[in-house]
């Protein structure tokens, strides 16, 4: 009888130790800015199981960049905090006043494309080289050494940010993209030995993550097909584009109207 009864006390302290483990495992945390540690109780019946070291480095996530990391390791603060900033520049909108003289090819209900070629002074202006060093940190881009002949297509919205930016070269031939589907989950894509002409290579196009599938990036492609070339409507079937990310793959999907979209390497 003695057994029988500290048999059914210890059963139903694994069974409330069991909730419990539960219970505190499962708990997450959030913030409207960076969480740091979170609120919840560490149980008493889990004390003498868990570590102090594993209680001060739990698992949070940044509910301002969703990036999952523990509080109090160094290496992981900084990694989160490079993250955290990284995507926050990402969100941030460049002002743009306007300048006295503007090449605008043309004007929108909510804003006007302007392009700067490469002999512009503007082209080195600060605004110019902020919203390129932000396209490029995105995109991953590392620019080649050396002047190259592009031309920067920036839109304009009526709050005067600019919203989105497009450079385009010159360039001779391409490769169509020969098993890339629409929808495909990455941005793997694999492409034809065969080379075929070319005029204008999109390095990269970006589009302010609060504007996208709104028709800015193919307002402002026809715009770079229009006017690239002084006198010369280019084709899409013409139009190429740098190694893209999965949006962009998509992207270049839906504008070209064909998966057998042309890439191309950039011009060094």
């Amino acid at each position: 009888m003695e057994n029988s009864k500290i048999s059914s006390i210890s059963s139903r302290r694994r069974k409330r130790n069991d909730e419990d483990e539960e219970e505190f495992f499962s708990s997450g945390t959030s913030s409207l800015d960076c969480p740091q540690h979170s609120d919840a109780e560490v149980p008493s019946s889990q004390e003498e199981f868990v570590s102090s070291s594993q209680k001060e480095h739990k698992f949070v996530q940044c509910d301002g960049c969703t990036m999952i990391y523990r509080p109090g390791i160094p290496s992981e603060e900084s990694n989160h905090r490079v993250y955290h900033d990284k995507l926050g520049k990402r969100r941030h909108y460049v002002d743009f006043r306007g300048w006295k003289e503007e090449n605008v090819l043309k004007r929108f209900d909510d804003g006007r494309v302007i392009s700067i070629s490469s002999e512009d002074p503007k082209r080195k202006s600060k605004k110019i080289e902020e919203i390129v060093e932000i396209m490029d940190e995105e995109l991953g881009y590392v620019p080649s050494v050396g002047a190259k002949e592009e031309v920067v297509f920036i839109y304009v919205n009526r709050n005067k940010k600019i919203i989105a930016c497009a450079i385009a070269e010159p360039i001779h031939e391409a490769f169509p993209v020969v098993d890339s589907k629409q929808g495909e989950e990455d941005s793997t894509i694999r492409c034809s030995k065969e080379k075929t002409s070319a005029i204008c290579g999109i390095s990269r196009i970006w589009v302010h993550p609060n504007e996208r599938r709104k028709g800015v990036a193919s307002r402002i492609l026809d715009l770079v097909r229009a006017h690239f070339i002084y006198g010369l409507s280019i084709s899409k079937e013409k139009l190429a584009f740098t190694q893209p990310t999965l949006d962009g793959k998509q992207l270049f999907s839906h504008y070209s109207g064909s998966v057998n979209f042309l890439v191309y390497n950039p011009v060094n």
